[in-house]
């Protein structure tokens, strides 16, 4: 609607934007479904009113915002409201927040010198150009836990799944160790030459060293049957005569070198010296020794040696000379090597 008044040059009043003054006309217009205008007491009134589509506020940026719809001539804002260890203090022009104990606590907790948000069941930490993250993330949380670290006494490293670490003084409680172990404590020594008591031997060094090592055969006790593959052999008890052969073995697996062949003898009733062989398939050895009269107790030959090949067998020759009487004969053994 327009509203005809003087001419601006006839002394009017002066129409102001905000103490700026416009520029006068002869007509104004009142615009908006707010405005009212009457006739009253000889004068015009023009009433301008509030309400929605006269004012309206809005939010700036994607955060939350404070602002609501206008209510009428009412224009709502949210409440601030702090946390037990944030403090909101209104005054006439402005609202301060008092931070200062959560800042305190959250500096004893953590320190971060990167970026870092919380997600659901993760935690992420940015590099400060915020291009790269590592994400730490739970299989599931189904109750509280409590991860407890123990006291550090100077800087160290999380152990990983994947990530190949040194670890020390680490007490492995039944541990799992599958495929193979490696490592300077790990010796792989035919000959065993280091001798430590804090180090293991591989496989085939254990089975090479004991390849390598001398295995005696004994026998003890009577009767002329052999017991078992090159394990033990039985002598005689008490023999007499002028030739006896004792304790005939089963047959060697493989070829060896024999030595120190010994003989026990427990008790000696002849009158003359008996002779002990060293006896392969029937025919005596380069190993032998002499038992004189009524002598006991263990006797060897330390010196001399005989060959054997797989298949054949061993066994104890005694002989003497003259005479009857009785010699016992505890048992006796041979040294091999293969």
């Amino acid at each position: 609607m327009g509203i005809r008044g003087a001419a601006s040059s006839g002394g009017g009043h002066t129409i102001e934007d905000e103490g700026t003054p416009l520029t006068q006309r002869d007509d104004l217009n009142f615009e908006g479904a707010g405005v009212a205008v009457a006739d009253s007491g000889g004068k015009t009134v023009v009433t301008v009113g509030g309400g929605a589509g006269i004012s309206t506020t809005s939010n700036v940026g994607l955060g939350e915002g404070l602002a609501k719809a206008l209510v009428g001539s009412d224009a709502p804002f949210k409440s601030l409201i702090g946390d037990s260890e944030i403090s909101l203090i209104g005054n006439t022009n402005d609202v301060t927040f008092s931070i200062g104990a959560a800042i305190a606590r959250l500096a004893t907790i953590q320190k971060w010198t990167a970026k870092q948000q919380y997600l659901t069941n993760l935690f992420a930490i940015r590099n400060p150009a915020d291009t790269f993250e590592y994400l730490f993330a739970s299989s599931a949380i189904v109750a509280d836990r409590t991860i407890t670290l123990p006291l550090m006494t100077g800087n160290d490293s999380l152990v990983l799944l994947a990530f190949a670490q040194v670890l020390l003084n680490k007490t492995l409680t039944s541990p799992v160790i599958n495929t193979q172990l490696t490592g300077t404590a790990i010796l792989d020594e035919d000959d065993m030459v280091s001798d430590s008591a804090l180090k293991v031997a591989t496989q085939q060094s254990i089975k090479a060293y004991v390849d390598a090592q001398a295995f005696w055969l004994t026998s003890f006790g009577g009767g002329d049957t052999p017991v078992g593959d090159n394990t033990e052999y039985h002598g005689s008890s008490a023999i007499s005569g002028s030739t006896n052969v004792h304790a005939r073995s089963a047959p060697v697996s493989v070829g060896c070198t024999a030595s120190n062949f010994s003989v026990v003898i427990t008790a000696n009733g002849r009158t003359t010296s008996t002779v002990f062989s060293f006896n392969i398939d029937g025919i005596n050895g380069n190993q032998t020794f002499t038992v004189v009269t009524l002598d006991t107790g263990l006797f060897e030959d330390a010196s001399n040696t005989d060959t054997l090949s797989a298949g054949e067998r061993i066994s104890c020759e005694s002989a003497q000379a003259t005479g009857a009487n009785n010699i016992t004969i505890g048992g006796y053994s041979v040294k091999f090597v293969a």
